[in-house]
């Protein structure tokens, strides 16, 4: 029998490479391996692998998203209840300064609002001030004067030695109203008597002062002067002198007028 020598057989893969190499890692039981289940099970997971990993977030970016998610102090549900309530636009809401204005007002709410007066009580409060039916500026003008006036006085000029009856002041009361004379002022260089006319219902009235000496009066009074007679509309007050006044001696005189 002839006898030929033995010739060894490489087994190379595809690419070149010697079979063997593989073999050497073969380092352990196959049965300890993943199986054709487990194996499945990852695919059917990596199947979705569909881009490269590198073009996916990395830990750098996850962490920055989830500094901001930390802050996600609700559960999402709940926040969605909150976002149900959005119906308007936010635009058409209160601005940063409307509630700026409205807390420098509630800032002042430093009591409890029960221990506040209640709806009775201003109820019952209302019952009583819904009587005062006139500003309380009128009837402090009434009470001063009796009546809602703000007298103003008239002033006449000076006048240098006025004839007799001369009118050293003179105020016309407005057709269709009533004058009152609340006060008078006279001065003279000399002693002379004075007269303060008017006239009410087509009456003339008049009332005497006396100077004894030379000096000035003034007289101002709540109560008018020609009260129950005041003058009537388109007639004059006016205040005269008697006697006509001495040369170089200077007259003045004033009313305190109102009407109604």
């Amino acid at each position: 029998m002839k006898y030929y020598p033995m010739i060894p057989i490489v087994l190379k893969d595809s690419g070149d490479s010697e079979l063997s190499n593989y073999i050497k890692n073969l380092d352990v039981l196959l049965s300890t391996r993943a199986s054709e289940t487990t194996l499945s099970a990852i695919k059917s997971k990596t199947d979705n692998l569909d881009v490269l990993l590198s073009t996916r977030a990395s830990e750098t970016t996850l962490s920055a998203i989830k500094s901001k998610t930390d802050n996600i102090d609700i559960a999402l549900s709940e926040l969605y209840n909150y976002i149900k309530n959005l119906d308007v636009s936010l635009g058409t809401r209160a601005s940063e300064s409307t509630l700026s204005a409205i807390k420098s007002r509630t800032d002042n709410l430093d009591v409890l609002l029960s221990t506040r007066a209640s709806e009775t009580t201003l109820s019952a409060i209302k019952s009583k001030t819904d009587n005062l039916d006139i500003a309380l500026s009128v009837l402090a003008t009434l009470q001063r004067w009796g009546r809602n006036v703000s007298p103003v006085w008239v002033h006449g000029s000076e006048v240098t030695a006025p004839a007799a009856n001369t009118a050293l002041v003179s105020k016309t009361t407005t057709s269709g109203k009533s004058g009152y004379i609340y006060g008078f002022f006279i001065s003279a260089g000399e002693a002379n008597d004075f007269k303060i006319n008017w006239t009410s219902g087509g009456v003339s009235y008049s009332k005497r002062i006396v100077l004894s000496s030379k000096g000035s009066l003034q007289y101002v009074d709540f109560v008018a002067f020609n009260e129950g007679l005041p003058a009537d509309g388109g007639t004059s007050i006016t205040i005269t002198n008697v006697n006509a006044g001495s040369a170089g001696v200077v007259y003045q005189a004033a009313i305190l007028y109102a009407e109604v």
